[in-house]
């Protein structure tokens, strides 16, 4: 019999305040929604910075003929220079693959991403050689938060310039 009475006095209640009654619905079905879109957006995420991380490289670019920073003031760097480079390279545990790239590349690559509307060279890329651009190695790690190791055994080395780590 009580039980009866409160599924008569909440039924009769709920008729009386219909629009309460949507706006808690409505409210509890928009803060479950965006607990969801929180969950899925951090899963997405963390799927991301794995993908990302593993596509992460440290570039070690060498000293070209026209760089003008202190550390390139013996000029365009060596093939002894690079090869020691190299050497580092292959001895760091933290390396996974690498690559290089050469002048002959690099301007291509400038060319291609230096471009106006019409598909032409801007005005800077109309000036730019082969001679100017530097070579460098392009180095995956392992895992791409040990980059301070590779980064400081090889920034002080002769004839590089930069150490471009992202």
């Amino acid at each position: 019999m009580q039980l009866r009475y409160v599924t008569s006095e909440l039924a009769s209640g709920l008729k009386r305040n219909v629009s309460m009654t949507i706006a808690v619905i409505l409210t509890i079905w928009i803060s479950l929604m965006l607990v969801a879109m929180g969950l899925l957006i951090r899963a997405q995420v963390e799927k991301i910075e794995t993908h990302l991380g593993g596509l992460l490289e440290v570039q070690i670019a060498f000293c070209a003929k026209s760089s003008t920073s202190p550390q390139c003031v013996s000029g365009q760097a060596t093939r002894q220079q690079e090869a020691s480079v190299k050497d580092v390279i292959d001895q760091s545990d933290y390396v996974a693959s690498y690559r290089y790239r050469s002048r002959q590349e690099a301007y291509e690559g400038f060319q291609a991403t230096n471009l106006d509307e019409d598909g032409n060279p801007t005005g800077i890329a109309k000036q730019i050689k082969v001679s100017d651009m530097a070579t460098a190695y392009w180095v995956t790690l392992d895992d791409p938060t040990d980059t301070d190791a590779l980064v400081s055994s090889v920034e002080n080395l002769q004839g590089v310039q930069t150490v471009f780590n992202p």
